[in-house]
């Protein structure tokens, strides 16, 4: 039998923290080990939330927050270990980088204009994970009234952030090119299987195997579940079958029978909260890359490869039906992008 593979990871967890052999351990320092039974490493335990509890129970952490690196470290022991396993994720990527521009301010010197300055300087290297590092620092201000820490955040109220307007606009087919040469590939499948489904990506991240059935692809779209019951079932091409394929070979860690899935074998849609972190990241993450690095020039987003995909099929009718529309007006005057084609008057040879 194979040796078990040591997977050692340290990207988001605090300091001489790793996870090795499925288990998160902890290197100690020699002045805390009279906390730790004497050892120089600890075993903290085998999910994040076992393991942040053992950690806030041994250090004893207080409720005397003095800086907002000590206020987010609160929040990461006390608050984050609640949250979904994905989200916890996403809270210590947040903390990590937040730490770095407002680690040693004290609590009470925030103010809205700091956070501002943030933003505009992070915003265009990934709009979306700045959003999630704002947001979090927010939470964790409510959280600091909460526990007595000051009487008012001053983020309450405050902040209207400022997102980049993405208005609808047709995508050409060498903007998407760019985009893909430099995206991992799970997101180049994924870019190619939504322009020839035009499905929502809330769908094509839910999809399953059982999904897939010796006919065609079958989808019960979430959008028309509890109102039309409209259902959808696109018929298997060559082309189709391959790419599905393709996509079912991907090198995932762990077995799924999601189509796309996250490093757990996962969904990246989550159903609670309606949205889909890590995979809004890595889109952000490969169009940041895509305008730095290619003659992309206007960012696009995830949608506008449904809009593209409807106004490229010829077809109104067969767009309509796999857009999951009751009426083609719908497809017509909302998704497709491109007007009617027209020809122009003969010229008068008269005015020559």
């Amino acid at each position: 039998m194979p040796r078990k593979r040591t997977i050692k990871s340290h990207k988001g967890l605090p300091t001489g923290w790793r996870l090795s052999y499925g288990s998160y351990r902890y290197s100690v320092p020699k002045a805390q080990r009279h906390l730790w039974d004497g050892k120089s490493q600890f075993t903290l335990g085998k999910t994040l939330t076992e393991a942040y509890r053992v950690w806030a129970d041994r250090l004893q952490i207080q409720k005397d927050a003095k800086t907002i690196g000590d206020l987010l470290e609160q929040y990461i022991v006390q608050v984050t270990p609640t949250k979904a396993p994905n989200t916890q994720k996403t809270d210590h990527s947040c903390v990590q980088r937040l730490i770095k521009p407002f680690g040693r301010v004290p609590i009470h010197q925030l103010k809205p204009h700091h956070v501002y300055k943030y933003w505009n300087d992070n915003r265009v290297r990934a709009e979306r994970v700045t959003e999630q590092d704002i947001s979090l620092l927010k939470s964790a201000y409510s959280k600091a009234v909460e526990w007595g820490l000051m009487d008012r955040s001053p983020l309450h109220g405050t902040i209207r952030l400022k997102k980049a307007t993405t208005s609808a606009r047709y995508v050409e087919d060498w903007e998407i090119q760019e985009f893909i040469s430099v995206a991992p590939k799970k997101l180049k499948l994924y870019v190619e299987f939504r322009l020839m489904t035009s499905l929502r990506r809330v769908d094509i991240l839910l999809l399953t195997r059982r999904d897939l059935k010796d006919d065609a692809i079958y989808v019960q779209p979430t959008k028309t579940e509890h109102s039309s019951g409209i259902k959808l079932r696109i018929q298997w091409t060559d082309e189709l079958r391959q790419l599905v394929n393709e996509i079912l070979a991907l090198d995932n860690s762990v077995a799924s029978m999601y189509l796309f899935s996250n490093r757990d074998g996962q969904s990246y849609h989550n159903l609670k909260t309606g949205r889909a972190n890590g995979w809004e990241s890595m889109w952000d993450r490969a169009m940041v890359k895509a305008l730095n690095t290619t003659k992309l020039t206007t960012r696009f987003d995830d949608r506008s490869l449904r809009n593209k995909s409807l106004t490229d099929d010829d077809d109104l009718e067969n767009a309509r039906k796999r857009a999951g529309h009751t009426k083609e007006q719908i497809t017509k005057t909302v998704y497709r992008l491109k007007g009617e084609a027209s020809k122009p008057n003969r010229r008068k040879s008269t005015f020559k």
